[in-house]
């Protein structure tokens, strides 16, 4: 669905890191690997980070630069998508703050901030603020963001 459209605005390079980021996706929510708790915390900061700028940034020029910058838009849905990864196998820690930061900027989306965001992000941070272990709906909306593949 949005493939050829997204596929246009985006460099190869760009394409490519997407890709490979949705194929890795795939691959975890199919088999489900082992990961230390070391790469869970990482996967998890990096998102933690993203979402802590979203929020403490409520600028909607802002909020487009970032979301829709070629180069920051592979890189944030890397986040992202891995943070859902990482509460859908079951290995986030209890204590880790992703889950709240995705509840705050859903807050701030309902009271009319993020209106520029890409999309696509926006959908990525809906399936991380709801996203359970092994949960049939957490991986829907993750197979979902995974636009480039077209597993919807």
């Amino acid at each position: 669905m949005f493939s050829s459209k997204v596929i246009l605005h985006l460099t190869f390079s760009h394409a490519q890191k997407l890709l490979i980021t949705q194929l890795a996706v795939l691959y975890w929510v199919n088999a489900r690997p082992y990961i230390n708790a070391n790469s869970t915390i990482l996967i998890l900061d990096k998102c933690s980070a993203w979402l802590e700028a979203m929020i403490e940034k409520p600028n909607p020029t802002l909020q487009n630069d970032v979301s829709r910058s070629l180069l920051m838009f592979p890189a944030a849905m890397a986040a992202l998508m891995g943070s859902v990864c990482v509460f859908f196998s079951g290995y986030a820690p209890i204590h880790h703050n992703v889950s709240s930061l995705s509840n705050q900027v859903l807050t701030q989306l309902n009271q009319g901030f993020h209106q520029t965001c890409h999309p696509l992000i926006l959908r990525a941070v809906r399936v991380l603020a709801n996203s359970k272990p092994g949960d049939l709906e957490t991986k829907e909306g993750l197979l979902h963001c995974c636009f480039l593949l077209n597993s919807t």
